[in-house]
């Protein structure tokens, strides 16, 4: 599953594990610590070849930053942009071609307390 792979980049990216240790969850952060990082698919498109053979997949993934200081939660930001973006990779059962960054947003969470970063990632993978 190309989510599974996701994780795996994240979690095996030394530069971004400096930042952020292991506080890598899908979804959501059940404790959350000062500095950690919560990823989900949120599209996934599974396009056809003009004779309806398989094509190549893409799927949107939300990578959302979570942190008590704005500048550790920028810092890492750029890291995860820097790492990922137009990253090719092969290692976990997808070929992924291209990972591309789509988006970026800032917010202060006043329910958390916490800065937010969001950043849309879109991977084009067999």
């Amino acid at each position: 599953m190309i989510d599974v792979a996701f994780y795996n980049i994240l979690s095996e990216t030394t530069e971004i594990t400096d930042l952020v240790g292991s506080n890598i969850f899908p979804q959501f952060c059940e404790n959350p610590v000062p500095l950690y990082l919560v990823y989900a698919e949120i599209s996934h498109d599974r396009r056809k070849n003009a004779d309806y053979s398989p094509g190549k997949h893409s799927s949107m993934f939300q990578v959302d930053i979570y942190g008590e200081e704005i500048s550790a939660v920028s810092e890492l930001a750029e890291v995860v942009i820097t790492e990922l973006d137009g990253l090719a990779n092969s290692d976990h059962g997808h070929n992924i071609q291209r990972f591309e960054i789509d988006a970026e947003r800032s917010n202060y969470e006043t329910s958390t307390k916490r800065f937010r970063k969001s950043l849309d990632f879109i991977l084009f993978f067999d």
